[in-house]
């Protein structure tokens, strides 16, 4: 796998949508294959690693929408995650995420948002029930924050992103946050002077 895996990484960008669904079962049958033979700790850093770090730092912009390629194969990898697949898959992203959240480059950051709203909410499987909400909790607070960046590539994420957060947790999320999010979302984001593409993330 890890000489394929060099070969896939490079070649996502070009590839149609059959066969990146293709390449995620490939990954997502690796990380199974991984966890029978112990290797589950080289996968995630040489292999998955990888492919995870290639989609955050790939180009936004362009031809190819490298990014939205990177993340169809990471979404068949994402459906699985329940009992070891989501382990791997967290201790991978976990790695690399919250760095990207942080980073100068705008690009970057908004790589790692999709990725962020893509796994949300990210929680180890053996998080006891108050690290899963204090966790949740403290992911809510991150929705906030990206929506407010910046870059305006990264707030157009973040609304597309939040909204779906929203619909799909809406139970789970606290009062505070309802509110706060809601607010932002549908007050701010759709009347943001500075761009024209998180005013209509915002209203999708």
């Amino acid at each position: 796998m890890l000489i394929l895996d060099s070969t896939l990484k490079y070649t996502i960008p070009d590839l149609k949508d059959a066969q990146l669904a293709n390449v995620g079962k490939i990954y997502l049958e690796s990380i199974l294959l991984s966890r029978e033979k112990d290797l589950s700790t080289k996968f995630q850093k040489e292999c998955l690693g990888g492919l995870i770090e290639h989609a955050l730092y790939c180009e936004r912009i362009g031809p190819h929408r490298a990014s939205e390629k990177f993340y169809k194969v990471l979404s068949v990898i994402e459906k699985q995650k329940k009992g070891s697949v989501g382990d791997i898959l967290y201790n991978s992203i976990n790695i690399f995420l919250w760095r990207s959240l942080s980073a100068t480059n705008g690009h970057a950051r908004a790589n790692g948002a999709a990725i962020f709203f893509l796994v949300f909410p990210l929680i180890h499987s053996n998080a006891t029930k108050v690290q899963y909400q204090d966790a949740f909790e403290e992911q809510c607070s991150k929705i906030k924050e990206l929506m407010l960046d910046d870059d305006e590539l990264v707030r157009a994420v973040a609304a597309r992103g939040c909204a779906q957060v929203l619909s799909a947790h809406w139970q789970n999320i606290s009062s505070h946050h309802q509110t706060t999010l809601v607010t932002l979302l549908c007050s701010e984001m759709t009347h943001d002077m500075q761009s024209s593409e998180v005013v209509v993330c915002a209203l999708q």
